[in-house]
Order: structure tokens, then C-alpha cells, then sequence
């Protein structure tokens, strides 16, 4: 009887212990998933200020839109490329809108007119580009910001 017990010891030992160690190993990925949350969310927000701002203004300044840059590329690596590729877009048509009101401003005459609102509607439809990337946004840093709970 004694033999079985201490033949049973040794397999009971080794699999409390890989419990233990499974364990650990979630606790510590769900830390590293928290620590990086405050980061994540630092970005998400970042992004739609940002958006809000366009929004808001129409336009944005070279300082704001460079600022929006360094703020959401702080966070670059903790982020797959899809992320990486949004914000470059959201910089992307803040500039490119920036120079449609611009170019609609210094147009010169009516001899353009037509021209001038070629111009107009592009810039209209990056506004409406804008509009709607705030439901986009949450929708893209969702998979990045959810907290599972089990």
C-alpha cells in the first residue's frame, strides 16, 4: 500500500506543479495585457481627438497634425500593421484635405469655377471620410482595447 502511495506522489507532484506554472503564465500575460492597455488607449485617443478636431475645424495646423503623429506613433510596436497603416491614412487625408482648402482659396477667378468646385467636392467627401471614421476607429483599436473577463 505504501509503494502505491509513494508510486502516486510523484505523478500528483508533477501535475500540481504544471498547474501552478499554467497558472502563472496567465496571470503574467493578463499583467503585460494591462500594462499595455493605458498605452493602447493613450493611441486610441489620440486618434480620435484628432478626428474631432477635423471635424470640428474642417482643418487642422502643421503643428497639430504633427503633434497628432508623434502622440499616436508613441505606441507604434504595440500595434500590428493594420493600426500602423490607419493612422498613416488619418494623416494621409488631413493633409490632403489641408491643401484641397488651400488650393479652393487661392484658386484664382471665376474663370475656375468648375475647377474650383472639382476641388470642393474632394474635400467635402474627405470630410465625410472623417465622419465616419469614429464608429471605424472604435471598431479597429476594439480588437486591441477589450478587457476579457472569464
Amino acid at each position: 500500500m505504501i509503494a502505491l502511495l509513494s508510486a502516486l506522489l510523484t505523478p500528483v507532484i508533477a501535475l500540481t506543479t504544471t498547474y501552478i506554472a499554467v497558472q502563472q503564465w496567465r496571470l503574467e500575460r493578463e499583467k503585460w495585457r494591462l500594462a499595455v492597455y493605458d498605452k493602447r488607449f493613450e493611441t486610441y485617443r489620440a486618434v480620435v481627438e484628432f478626428i474631432s478636431l477635423i471635424r470640428a475645424a474642417g482643418d487642422c495646423t502643421e503643428e497639430e497634425r504633427i503633434k497628432f503623429l508623434q502622440t499616436a506613433s508613441r505606441n507604434y510596436f504595440l500595434f500590428e500593421a493594420d493600426i500602423q497603416s490607419y493612422i498613416e491614412e488619418i494623416y494621409k487625408q488631413s493633409v490632403e484635405k489641408s491643401y484641397l482648402e488651400k488650393m479652393i482659396l487661392n484658386a484664382p477667378g471665376d474663370s475656375l469655377a468648375a475647377y474650383r468646385g472639382q476641388l470642393a467636392q474632394k474635400a467635402a467627401d474627405i470630410s465625410r471620410w472623417f465622419g465616419a471614421q469614429f464608429d471605424i476607429a472604435k471598431t479597429r483599436f476594439g480588437a486591441y482595447l477589450k478587457i476579457h473577463q472569464r
